[in-house]
């Protein structure tokens, strides 16, 4: 009989949210895979939940993505990732590095990425204790990352952001009216650049001189430059005028609500978003 390092059973997706935070069923196939390559093993600590399971070891990060048992084919995201990461240290850009990566087969097969370990705050952990001033500074810096982003390339993965929104089933109880205002909003947005997807609190990492490492590039894409306002504008910043005076230069309350809006409506968690902030909607933005 074969014996695994990994003994839990997945079986969907249900399955694998019970056990994708569970540092006694993954420490063995971890122990495993920085044994392949040679890594010093420590402890193996929790890091803040997400899809993938993500530990932290020693001095390492090890990120270890969905397996297709539990019904999400994750290929598309290790490859994704791996080219955010890359593009992002080519432009000189603070981001995890990647040490080793690979695919380890056991009862389930595991794509996976091992980096350093990113020490600081997140955004969202920190932003309370922040001064205007340093808002301010935060925002520029995070403006200046976009723009270095925001190069026309070729194709990395297969998604068309706007396709996929609208005919994503997290806008299927979106209203005929906002989805008219949607469709009018897409059609004028041609353009498509590299895009982190979901600049989040979470994701925007600060070191002690407020310095910006970006993580978690699963969601990066090709799309409008707008798609990336929604979770910047409502997420990171979450509204606050400080951080937008240093991302837009200055306080434009049209252009900020515009961008928020037409960000909103083509990125596909937009509906999601509009319901947690406003309750249900069924109107369009007039």
């Amino acid at each position: 009989m074969k014996t695994y390092y990994f003994n839990t059973i997945i079986k969907d997706w249900h399955t694998w949210g019970k056990v994708f935070m569970s540092k006694e069923a993954f420490e063995p196939i971890i122990k495993k895979i920085f044994m392949d390559h040679g890594l010093d093993y420590l402890a193996i600590e929790n890091c803040k939940p997400g899809t993938n399971g993500v530990f932290k070891v020693g001095d390492y990060l090890i990120k270890l993505f969905v397996p297709l048992a539990s019904g999400y084919d994750a290929s598309q995201d290790y490859k994704t990732e791996v080219f955010g990461l890359n593009y992002s240290a080519s432009l000189g850009i603070s981001v995890p590095e990647i040490l080793a990566k690979g695919e380890i087969k056991d009862r389930y097969n595991f794509k996976y990425l091992i980096m350093n370990y990113i020490e600081g705050t997140s955004l969202g952990d920190l932003k309370e204790r922040l001064s205007k001033a340093e808002k301010e500074m935060i925002g520029a810096k995070l403006k200046k990352i976009i723009l270095k982003w925001a190069n026309n390339l070729e194709a990395f993965n297969d998604i068309d952001p706007l396709k996929r929104t609208q005919n994503s089933l997290k806008w299927q109880d979106a209203s005929l009216n906002l989805k008219k205002e949607q469709e009018k909003i897409m059609v004028g947005l041609t353009e498509k650049v590299f895009v982190h997807g979901d600049l989040t609190e979470d994701n925007i990492i600060l070191d002690k001189d407020l310095n910006i490492t970006i993580i978690d590039f699963a969601d990066s894409l090709l799309a409008p430059s707008t798609y990336e306002m929604m979770p910047i504008i409502g997420d990171a910043f979450s509204f606050d005028l400080n951080f937008l005076k240093g991302f837009y230069g200055h306080i434009d309350k049209d252009k900020i609500v515009d961008d928020f809006i037409k960000g909103t409506l083509i990125h596909e968690y937009g509906f999601m978003t509009l319901n947690h902030l406003f309750g249900p909607v069924d109107s369009t933005f007039e």
